[in-house]
């Protein structure tokens, strides 16, 4: 039996410019390793695979960034395969492959796969092929991919352990109008004789049923998605696989959690709860290590609403970072707050009544007549 752990589009280096906490957010991404290995050891994995984008690029990663993941990755007790992906595309002359290469030069556990060639192992006691369809540009020519030189590849039949991994877009599982990210389609895959492809590129990760508990079948084409969610539209809660393969080439997986820091984008309508009930019955389930931005609206009282950045705030302080979107949120115009102001057969307090059920735009004449009565004083 063949057991893998299998992670990609890990993306070190992200930098999060857009968000207060940039820094803590990249660390996360990096921070997330020594969990994930820790796993692999635990669940018995021979081998670990990268399937692609273990960096975000290959021109700006600190190199202190490179020595620390081959430094956590060598912690794995077996063998760590790494694959170049389209953000961090092998050339022998790119910075972060020199780094890397320098770091792993004395770990005799990580392997570079930056050739079109079978990559033979011994997982084990047990004989193992890998296939790369590596990247070796950020983009390809529209409709191409990397599988050519597998495809021509003769296999061996003789129990051999035989492993795709490519990194590139799946036909109905990726956008790629253009072809331009090593399309690849399943029927392309399937005609290929490996026992599994493990697939990097797609953040969102397919299959999406895998359980967490126990092992289940799930075909033969694996994409685990990224490890930690990147930002609020990637749907995903960060995860990794865990593939085993019997002796007579059953495939079933299993998920693994390592996500770390999650992205949650709320749209909260306050209603009969006011604002401070609405923030907590919408936000007690998201955990601590959340990034959130609120969108709010609806119409609260006015001794909330004149307080609503210090219960936004308040409600968000738990967080890694929270920002908040608070122009749809409006004061409450009631009928009795009209009465306090104008007489109720003036003008001010007839129009005002007539605009009860429009929130927004009653706050708006509410404050303009106030201010308007003010100013004749």
């Amino acid at each position: 039996m063949l057991r893998i752990f299998m992670t990609g589009d890990n993306h070190i280096g992200l930098k999060y410019t857009s968000h207060e906490k940039s820094a803590e957010l990249a660390a996360a991404r990096l921070n997330a390793f020594p969990g994930m290995v820790d796993r692999a050891n635990g669940e018995n994995c021979g081998l670990f695979v990268i399937t692609g984008d273990l960096f975000e690029n290959t021109y700006s990663i600190p190199k202190r960034d490179v020595s620390a993941v081959a430094d956590m990755l060598s912690a794995f007790k077996g063998t760590v395969a790494v694959l170049p992906g389209n953000h961090d595309y092998y050339d022998r002359d790119v910075k972060v492959w020199q780094y890397f290469k320098d770091a792993i030069s004395k770990k005799d556990n990580i392997l570079l796969l930056s050739e079109y060639r079978p990559y033979t192992l011994d997982i084990n006691g047990e004989a193992v092929v890998l296939y790369p369809a590596l990247c070796t540009s950020l983009h390809s020519a529209p409709g191409e991919n990397n599988l050519g030189w597998i495809k021509a590849e003769p296999m061996p039949q003789d129990g051999t352990y035989r492993l795709g991994v490519a990194h590139g877009a799946v036909e109905g599982e990726t956008i790629d109008s253009e072809g331009a990210y090593f399309l690849m389609s399943r029927g392309e895959l399937e005609s290929i004789p490996v026992d599994a492809w493990l697939i990097g590129h797609t953040h969102v990760p397919f299959p999406r049923d895998l359980a967490e508990d126990r092992f289940t079948g799930a075909g033969r084409i694996f994409n685990a998605g990224t490890h930690v969610q990147t930002d609020v539209s990637c749907n995903t809660e960060g995860c990794c696989f865990i593939i085993e393969i019997s002796t007579d080439k059953t495939v079933r997986a299993k998920k693994f959690r390592s996500g770390t820091v999650f992205f949650s984008r709320k749209h909260i309508a306050a209603g009969a709860s006011g604002l401070a009930g609405a923030l907590s019955a919408e936000l007690s389930a998201l955990p601590d290590n959340s990034s959130v931005d609120l969108i709010l609206s609806g119409a609260v009282s006015a001794g909330e609403y004149a307080s609503r950045r210090d219960i936004i705030e308040n409600a968000l302080s738990r967080f890694i970072e929270g920002t908040y979107d608070d122009t749809r949120l409006s004061k409450l115009i009631t009928r009795g707050l009209i009465d306090a102001e104008f007489p109720e057969t003036s003008f001010s307090a007839q129009l005002l009544y007539s605009l009860l059920d429009e929130p927004k735009e009653a706050q708006l004449v509410y404050e303009l007549l106030c201010g308007l009565k003010e100013g004749g004083k």
